[in-house]
């Protein structure tokens, strides 16, 4: 990658996590990675890392003014269903280009973030920071959606 494109992929949105993250519904593991991007607040896994026997297209989309056009799948654990509650930016704005081909959650995905201390649970809807740690922003401290 030239110098360039080095520093363009620095000035992007979003950050790289530290440490093993899972998202989990209905007791069920549906993405486990080393490797998310967690941008607004939301932790974007790797495609790959994703186990899509639980993923159903929804046909649903949305369009972010910013980041593009989203595509939506449910999730089905066990015989029950959680409607659009996974979303991927298949084709995603330049400015969103870290996120490209990733799937988030929420609809009550939990996401686990796993540190060598402790895994950190929370609702995928939840935007709680751990104390003292540095948000995208730069704020630290603990904030509501």
């Amino acid at each position: 990658m030239g110098r360039i494109a080095e520093l363009l992929a620095l000035a992007l949105p979003g950050r790289a996590a530290s440490g093993r993250v899972r998202a989990v519904w209905n007791g069920a593991v549906i993405a486990a990675s080393d490797d998310t991007i967690v941008l607004e607040g939301r932790h974007y896994f790797p495609m790959e890392s994703v186990d899509r026997r639980y993923l159903h297209s929804s046909g649903g989309k949305t369009l972010c003014p910013w980041k593009g056009v989203a595509s939506y799948w449910s999730l089905e654990v066990d015989g029950e269903r959680n409607d659009a509650a996974a979303w991927c930016y298949p084709h995603p704005s330049p400015l969103a280009a870290r996120i490209k081909g990733r799937v988030a959650f929420w609809q009550g995905v939990t996401v686990e973030e796993a540190t060598s201390a402790r895994v950190r649970r929370r609702p995928s809807g939840d935007f709680t920071l751990i104390p003292g740690r540095e948000s995208e922003s730069g704020t630290t401290g603990r904030m509501k959606q």
